[in-house]
């Protein structure tokens, strides 16, 4: 009997440590499982009697921001500050607007930019960068309707849709 505790306990032991090295060496998990390459995006649309909410939410790995530094560092000095974050966003969210098609009952919905778009850097891998912007549009709709909506951003992009 002593020798079966004996046994349980060293397995649950070796089990625990063994577990314990399994977590400790894991190599992290990627913020893009499709690659560094990624531009990824989500369209989130909140409808109300008369109404439509679309938040746009625009996510670049590594890559696609590294290559987006030159446009939203606009002084060129390397450091993108608050301002030109906030006007790269801007100009991104009016760019984007006419790719995001909202059709009631066949016909086009105008989707105008509501308030600010803000844009964030998060780290990425390798030291580099990943870009996160987030955009509010609204359109105005006509009663009880048949709605369509199309996303056609970066449509030649690999990342999520």
């Amino acid at each position: 009997m002593r020798f079966v505790r004996r046994l349980a306990a060293v397995t649950a032991l070796s089990a625990a440590a063994f577990g314990a090295t399994g977590l400790l060496a894991a190599p992290a998990a990627s913020a893009h499982p499709l690659g560094n390459f990624t531009i990824n995006h989500y369209d989130g649309l909140m409808i109300s009697p008369g109404h439509v909410r679309v938040t746009y939410v625009l996510d670049m790995a590594e890559i696609p921001t590294f290559q987006q530094m030159p446009s939203i560092d606009a002084n060129g000095d390397g450091t993108a500050t608050p301002a030109e974050r906030q006007a790269w966003a801007a100009r991104q969210a009016r760019s984007l607007a006419p790719l995001l098609v909202l059709t009631v009952d066949g016909r086009p919905v105008g989707l105008s930019v509501d308030c600010s778009p803000s844009m964030v850097f998060r780290p990425g891998q390798g030291g580099l960068s990943i870009l996160r912007m987030v955009a509010t549009l609204d359109g105005t709709l006509p009663g009880s309707v048949a709605l369509a909506f199309r996303d056609g951003t970066y449509a030649a992009r690999i990342g999520w849709k």
